[in-house]
């Protein structure tokens, strides 16, 4: 039987989230170099994030050097200001997927993100693209009697919209990683990878994917069996050289 590290090499793509680079990203031809190390590293595709504009230099880039374009992320406000041009830039990097985010905390905001969601998803399906929510820890805080603001996006949510999970941010919302990627099930096309360790001081922070305290070993191979194929590596912040977070992240990803 074909192990969980074996479909991960032959069938699930390893990408990264080109926020991580943000910092080493400030021009062009910066932009340029930065993708080439991270598909001479071994990743597989990228996903965008920032205004159009600089998604689509990015995204170019990333194009030519070889690298899939499997989605963007960003606020609906910045898909929604042009939608066309949004749907132009998609289109001409190849990006099949529209990723948001929110800091809602109410219930309030949280039945006003749904409202705007779900009729910008359904324009965009019209026009060959599917919309996906990606959680932070906002939406584990409990804002419906004992609902989850996650709970109730998946409730109220049209049906097409997709969920790409990220494994720190629900660890940091008091979740279970695994009970939630089984619970969105189908409707994941993208898992966002980052581990978590503790600090002295109590505090929780980001950490190189095996250096932390996720549960990798049960975390991917729950993944795999859902057919999730897209694996997005995210680093929010680094404190040494980013590039050397990401071949330690390939690493450990491939051991």
């Amino acid at each position: 039987m074909e192990t969980y590290k074996e479909r991960m090499i032959t069938v699930m793509k390893i990408g990264l989230q080109m926020y991580t680079l943000r910092n080493v990203m400030n021009t062009v031809a910066e932009m340029e170099q930065a993708v080439a190390r991270v598909k001479e590293i071994g990743y597989d595709c990228v996903q965008l994030a920032g205004s159009l504009e600089q998604m689509e230099q990015v995204g170019l880039a990333a194009k030519k050097v070889g690298l899939e374009v499997v989605s963007f992320m960003a606020s609906l406000d910045v898909y929604m200001q042009d939608e066309e041009e949004t749907f132009r830039v998609a289109r001409l990097l190849g990006a099949t997927d529209l990723g948001i985010s929110s800091a809602h905390t109410t219930l309030e905001e949280t039945k006003v993100l749904i409202e705007r969601a779900n009729a910008f998803a359904k324009r965009a399906k019209a026009a060959g693209f599917t919309l996906s929510y990606h959680n932070h820890s906002n939406e584990l805080m409990h804002m419906d009697g004992r609902k989850t603001g996650l709970e109730i996006l998946l409730e109220n949510f049209w049906e097409e919209i997709c969920f790409t999970p990220d494994t720190y941010w629900i660890q940091h919302g008091g979740a279970d990683v695994r009970q939630w990627i089984a619970k969105l099930g189908s409707r994941t096309k993208i898992l966002h990878l980052k581990d978590m360790k503790r600090l002295p001081d109590k505090s929780v922070t980001f950490a190189e994917i095996g250096e932390g305290n996720l549960w990798w070993e049960s975390i991917l191979p729950l993944a795999a069996s859902m057919g999730i194929e897209y694996y997005v590596v995210e680093q929010d912040s680094c404190d040494k050289d980013p590039f050397e977070y990401l071949s330690k992240k390939m690493k450990a990803l491939e051991e």
